[in-house]
């Protein structure tokens, strides 16, 4: 049985947190693309393009590699801006109803907003790093980046899905 086939079709409304998300991302978008060409005259011929643990470069490759992140940041962020659009399609944790669609849609639309405004921003943050470390002004991605990209999206996740697991 294809219980899919027979959910609701409804497009949730945006509301005031929905549209923050969408600035940061395209905010975010905006420098992944403007720090780079900004600043691509000025780079060293060799860039970080990996950085440890510990937030320390480890690798190194040609300065064109600094459009690696903006390209791919640009993928994820019009793959997730498709996702959007189809919430009907998604997996829940609760079996959708025409009574809990309208919530659990907009819960899911948000997540998915989360999601892309937070991958953007962080390959925003780790290309400017990468700028600045290949210009001398910056040591590396910090000793926290690390730990507060898992934060954000493993607790985002679990936020996430706790809110579609309690309002069912």
């Amino acid at each position: 049985m294809n219980l899919k086939a027979k959910r609701p079709d409804y497009k949730p409304e945006r509301e005031s947190i929905d549209l923050v998300f969408e600035i940061l991302g395209i905010m975010g978008l905006l420098l992944l693309f403007g720090y780079p060409l900004f600043s691509y005259g000025s780079l060293p011929e060799q860039i970080p393009t990996h950085f440890n643990a510990s937030g320390q470069p480890d690798d190194f490759s040609a300065k064109w590699t600094v459009w690696i992140l903006p390209a791919a940041g640009l993928a994820m962020y019009l793959l997730f801006h498709g996702i959007k659009q189809i919430p009907d399609k998604y997996n829940y944790p609760v079996k959708i109803t025409t009574e809990n669609a309208a919530f659990q849609y907009k819960n899911a639309v948000r997540m998915m907003t989360f999601f892309q405004a937070s991958i953007v921003v962080s390959m925003a943050y780790i290309t400017l790093i990468t700028i600045q470390t290949a210009l001398g002004n910056a040591e590396g991605l910090g000793t926290y980046f690390v730990q507060l990209f898992l934060l954000i999206f493993i607790g985002g996740g679990i936020y996430f899905t706790w809110q579609s697991a309690v309002k069912k």
